[in-house]
C-alpha cells in the first residue's frame, strides 16, 4: 500500500492536478496519516479545509509546491500535526457521517416545510437518445421525509462494501415495501 509507505517514511502526498473534481486520493492519504499538498482547484479545497491535513497550492506554481513539501518534510512538528489531523478528522467523510448530515438536513426541511411531506428527486436515466435526439429520459422519484430518513439510516448502518447496492436495495424497499407495485417512479419529458 503506497500510503503506508508514505506514512512510514514521513512522506507527503502531492496532488497538483489542474482540476480535481473530488479528491478521493486525498481522503485515502488522510486516512493513512499522510499529509497532503494539493491543488487549489476543485474538491481538495473542501477536503483540506475539513481535515486540516495539508496545504493548498496553485498547481502551476512549482516553487510553491517545492516550498510546501520542504516545509512539511523538514518540520517533524508540522508533519505530525497534519498527519494527526487527517486521521482524527477522516470520519467527516464516512458513510455514517454523511448520512447523519442528510438526516439532520431532512429533519430541518421536514420541520420547516410547507409541503405535504414529500420531496421529489430528479435525475436522468442512463440509456440512449429519446425521439432521435440526445436527450435522456428524466426520472422523478417521490419520497416522503420518513422514506429519506429510513434510506439514510439503512446506508449508515450497512457494512456492505458495495454502497451502490445498499442504496439500490434501500430505495427498492422504500418503493416496494411489501413486494407490491407502487407508482412512485415514473418517466417524464
Amino acid at each position: 500500500d503506497i500510503y503506508l509507505l508514505a506514512a512510514a517514511t514521513h512522506g507527503v502526498f502531492v496532488n497538483p492536478a489542474l482540476q480535481e473534481p473530488f479528491g478521493l486520493t486525498l481522503i485515502e492519504a488522510a486516512a493513512h496519516g499522510v499529509p497532503t499538498v494539493a491543488t487549489t482547484h476543485g474538491g481538495p479545497v473542501d477536503i483540506v479545509a475539513t481535515l486540516h491535513n495539508g496545504v493548498l497550492v496553485e498547481p502551476t506554481d512549482v516553487a510553491a509546491i517545492r516550498d510546501s513539501l520542504i516545509s512539511i518534510i523538514t518540520s517533524a512538528k508540522s508533519w505530525e500535526q497534519y498527519s494527526e489531523s487527517g486521521r482524527r478528522n477522516i470520519t467527516a467523510y464516512s458513510w455514517p457521517s454523511h448520512c447523519a448530515r442528510y438526516l439532520h438536513t431532512i429533519e430541518d426541511q421536514k420541520a420547516t416545510s410547507q409541503s405535504e411531506g414529500t420531496i421529489r428527486l430528479h435525475g436522468f436515466a442512463p440509456g440512449g437518445p429519446v425521439s432521435g435526439d440526445h436527450r435522456h429520459m428524466q426520472r422523478t422519484l417521490s419520497l416522503t421525509y420518513d422514506d429519506l430518513g429510513n434510506l439514510a439510516r439503512t446506508i449508515a448502518g450497512s457494512r456492505n462494501a458495495n454502497s451502490v447496492d445498499v442504496i439500490g436495495d434501500a430505495v427498492t424497499n422504500i418503493m416496494n415495501p411489501q413486494g407490491k407495485e407502487q407508482e412512485h417512479l415514473h418517466t417524464g419529458g
